[in-house]
This record gives C-alpha cells, sequence and structure tokens, in this order.
C-alpha cells in the first residue's frame, strides 16, 4: 500500500480537513497496523543496549517490573518491562534515579499503542568496571590466604557481649537488634557508629573495628548495613577495610545488604550472613535453644534423683525386711525361753553369737545407708552445681531447679531420719535378748562343778555343789533338793542352810 506524495493530494477545507489520497486506497485496522509496526521494530531493534536513568519504578504482585528509563541529556524517555524471570535474576534492586544500561528488545504493547523494551538483561553504569575491580582484589586476597577457613576465628557459641557496627539509626541496626532481643534479652549491646557509604564510611568503619578492639566490651562484632546497589556497598569491597577485618582480634560476622550481595568484606569476615538479621541470628544461635537446653537438664536431674531415690527405696525395703525376720527370730527365741526354768550355756552361747552377728549386721546396715544417701546426695548436688553454673550465664529463671535441689535435699534428711529410727528399733530388740537382760529380768544359770549348764534336774542329787549366775554376781550353792516330773523330791539336810536351794 503507497500513498500518493503531498503534492498529488488536495486539501478539503470544507470536508474538515480531510486528506483525499488522489487514488482510493482501502484503509487498515488499527491492530493491523501496530502488528505491522511490531514486526518492524523486532526486525530492526531486536538486539539494543541502553543507556538511561530510571524516572519511574512499579513492581507488580505478579513478580514482574515496569519501569521508565529517560535520556539524561534531553528530553526523552522509554516505557522498559522486565518479565518475573529476568526480575529474579538482577544483582541488585533497581531504584528511582539509578542509572541503568539495558539490553533487550523493542516492542509494540497493542492495547494502548505504545512502545516499550523488553528487558533481557539490566545492570547499573558503570558496573562492568567496578566488578572489575571486585575480582582483582579478590584474587590477590585469596593468594594471601585471607579467605581460608583455618584462619578464621570461631565465633562463640554463648557470647556475652554484642557489639554491631553500622549507621546509627539504619534499617540494617533495627534488624539486628530486634533479632538479638528475641534470643536473648539480656545480651549487652554496645554500638559503634560509622557511616555505611560515602567517603567518611571507610575511615569510620576502620575506626570503628579499631575501637571495639581497643576497649573489649564485645565477644562478637556484628558488620551490618542494608541492601543497596553496587555503588553504595563498595566502601566494602575495598582491600584497606578488608585487611581491617582480617586483623580484628574478635571474631566478626557479616552481614552486608541482601542475600545475592556478596562482597570482600563477607569473604574476609569469620562467618557471612546473608542479611543483618541473620547475622544476628547465627551469633545468638545458641542463646535461642537455652531455655531448652534448661529444661531437658531440669528433666534428666529430676529423673536421676527419681531413680536414685527408688533404688534407696528399695534397699530400705530390703533392711526394714531383714529386720523383721531378725525380730521374729528373736521372738520365736524368747519363747523358747519362756518355758525353760533356766538357760542352757550353749543355748546363751549361741544367743551371744546371734546377738553379735546382729550387732555387725546393724553396723554394716547402717553403714551402706549412710553410704549410700551419700553418694545420693553428692550426685545430686554434682547436677544441681552443673546447672547452678550455668544458670548465670543463661540469666534464665532457674526457680524450678532451686525447688528441686531443695526436695532432694529434704527427701535425704527424711530418708535418713527414718532409717535411723529403724536403726534405733533394731537396735532396742537386740538389746531386749541379750544374755544381761535376759539376767536383769529375774533369769539364772545353774553350772555345775564340772563347769556345765545344768539343763536337767534328774541328772543331779542331793548334795551337789553348783553356781548360780546372776545379773549381777554369782551364788555358791549345794542342792538339797531334787525334784521332776515322774518323781517326788529327793532331800538331804544341809550343813550350809544359807547357801542351801
Amino acid at each position: 500500500m503507497t500513498w500518493n506524495s503531498p503534492e498529488e493530494s488536495s486539501w478539503d477545507g470544507d470536508r474538515g480537513g480531510v486528506l483525499t489520497p488522489a487514488v482510493s486506497l482501502a484503509p487498515i485496522g488499527v491492530a493491523q497496523l501496530l502488528r505491522a509496526v511490531r514486526s518492524a521494530l523486532q526486525g530492526n531493534f531486536s538486539g539494543v543496549f541502553v543507556e538511561g536513568e530510571i524516572a519511574d519504578i512499579k513492581p507488580s504482585a505478579a513478580g514482574h517490573i515496569y519501569l521508565t528509563i529517560k535520556d539524561r541529556r534531553e528530553e526523552a524517555s522509554l516505557s522498559c518491562t522486565l518479565f518475573r524471570r529476568v526480575a529474579e535474576q538482577l544483582t541488585f534492586s533497581p531504584r528511582q534515579g539509578d542509572v541503568v544500561q539495558i539490553s533487550g528488545g523493542m516492542n509494540v504493547y497493542a492495547p494502548r499503542g505504545q512502545m516499550n523494551l523488553n528487558v533481557e538483561a539490566m545492570r547499573l553504569a558503570g558496573e562492568g568496571d567496578l566488578f572489575a575491580q571486585f575480582l582483582r582484589l579478590k584474587a590477590k586476597l585469596q593468594a594471601e590466604g585471607l579467605f581460608d577457613e583455618a584462619r578464621k576465628k570461631p565465633v562463640p557459641r554463648y557470647p556475652e557481649r554484642i557489639g554491631i557496627i553500622t549507621s546509627p539509626g539504619a534499617a540494617g541496626e533495627a534488624d539486628a537488634i530486634r533479632t538479638i532481643r528475641a534470643a536473648a534479652p539480656f545480651m549487652p549491646i554496645t554500638r559503634y557508629s560509622a557511616s555505611v557509604q560515602g567517603e567518611q564510611a571507610l575511615p569510620e568503619l576502620i575506626d570503628a573495628l579499631a575501637r571495639a578492639n581497643q576497649d573489649r566490651r564485645a565477644d562478637v562484632l556484628l558488620l551490618v548495613r542494608g541492601g543497596g546497589s553496587i555503588g553504595d556497598l563498595w566502601t566494602y569491597n575495598l582491600e584497606p577495610l578488608a585487611r581491617a577485618i582480617a586483623a580484628s582480634e574478635i571474631p566478626v560476622v557479616a552481614g552486608v545488604g541482601h542475600e545475592s550481595d556478596t562482597t570482600i568484606a563477607d569473604l574476609v569476615a569469620d562467618y557471612r550472613a546473608a542479611t543483618p538479621t541473620a547475622a544476628a541470628a547465627y551469633a545468638t544461635r545458641f542463646w535461642s535453644q537455652a531455655p531448652e537446653l534448661v529444661l531437658d537438664v531440669e528433666k534428666r536431674l529430676k529423673r536421676a534423683v527419681r531413680n536414685q531415690m527408688q533404688n534407696t527405696q528399695m534397699r530400705l525395703d530390703a533392711a526394714d525386711h531383714l529386720g523383721a525376720l531378725v525380730a521374729q527370730k528373736v521372738a520365736g527365741e524368747r519363747s523358747r525361753l519362756s518355758l525353760c526354768g533356766n538357760m542352757p550355756r550353749e543355748f546363751a552361747h549361741f544367743v551371744e553369737q546371734l546377738g553379735s552377728r546382729l550387732d555387725s549386721d546393724e553396723r554394716q546396715l547402717a553403714q551402706s545407708v549412710r553410704n549410700l544417701l551419700q553418694g545420693t546426695r553428692q550426685r545430686a548436688e554434682r547436677l544441681c552445681s552443673a546447672l547452678t553454673a550455668a544458670a548465670p550465664r543463661l540469666d534464665v529463671p532457674h526457680q524450678n531447679t532451686a525447688l528441686c535441689a531443695e526436695r532432694l535435699e529434704r527427701a535425704a534428711v527424711q530418708t535418713l531420719r527414718s532409717a535411723t529410727m529403724r536403726l534405733d528399733t533394731l537396735s532396742a530388740r537386740l538389746q531386749g535378748v541379750s544374755v544381761e537382760k535376759t539376767l536383769g529380768r529375774g533369769f539364772a544359770i545353774a553350772i555345775d562343778d564340772t563347769g556345765r549348764v545344768m539343763r536337767n534336774a534328774a541328772q543331779y542329787k542331793p548334795g551337789e555343789l553348783m553356781t548360780v549366775r546372776l545379773a549381777h554376781g554369782s551364788l555358791k550353792s549345794r542342792v538339797t533338793e531334787v525334784a521332776d516330773e515322774k518323781s517326788g523330791p529327793q532331800c538331804e539336810p544341809s550343813s550350809e542352810p544359807n547357801a542351801n536351794i
């Protein structure tokens, strides 16, 4: 389709200013025209590389980014579209005012008849030179071993003080402090203020590191700042700061920019975190688990004490059973004694041996109970001491542990008191059946002149001499009368009336 030149066309003012071609042509639709323009643009401008300043930027909920760039020297602007797959690959967060370099292809958006640039790649202007500098310094420091894990200092598991090096009031500082307070509310935080970008950033950051190492008010340092362009973060890619980080005697955790940002400071630091929040979370990672550890220790302590007390109770029950058996044995022997008129020497010897064995068993039982209770108390005290030693550092409520220790002590005292009462009872029972106690109740032992205990009256005749053992002293006597169950008494006049029985 061709149009006549203006010279061949006529202007009819009476018809409302309509340009009438000399040759009659069929009109085309708007969509057809836009398709023709888009085809021409895609054929001739499919691979353009343009630089401009971001004048407007609008992210969409779908992940796309719509922005307008303008010429920095002339009055001209161009709409650009970054689809989600391209936006996700950006190494920086574009902002209004950034000067960017874009590669892509021209297109026409038919619904609005608007020409725009479909972006395939975008970077900050000057980023190429900066990236080359970054790679050169990275290779140099890596060759010196500044990135080696063996050189880096371990970050303490339970730091007692934390220092933060960043700009006062910055979002990165607020995020880090909020994270620390959530994990360890008691943690002292020392702020070392420094600019994070601009000409003063480098000397101020180096000075902050020096001050932190000099006053020793922190066990770990957080070097943090929020995200930004490569130019904003460039201070953290400078060699003097990298060497200051490596020289720090206090471990440094770096959290610079966003997760996609990597700086020389990150590589030299003792630990690299993706963000300021992640840096604070790493520094307090074990403190956040401390309450659970305390509860676990408390549970294990209670379980150990409960098991030990159960074992002690079982042994005391066994001792009670043994005491009951002894009491039954003593009661049986006492019943036999009550049926006898006198106590034979053999039985007296047996009772003496039994009493001796019971005395020995009593001492051994008492010592075993004391040793058992002492061992239980010592183990419980060691567990309580370990928990008490950890409590000041954890600075978490430990009333439950103190209560557990108090209950354990009361239980141990009560158990020892009960065992002592049981032993006193056994001792009283044993003393009650001793030879001396039996004689003290009015019993006596008769011994003939050969030294044998007189147990059968029928074996002796009137006139024979004997010795009668009493509770206090003994008597020399003569038999004047013998009586047994079958025959009557046999008598002989005594020539010693005061000594006859």
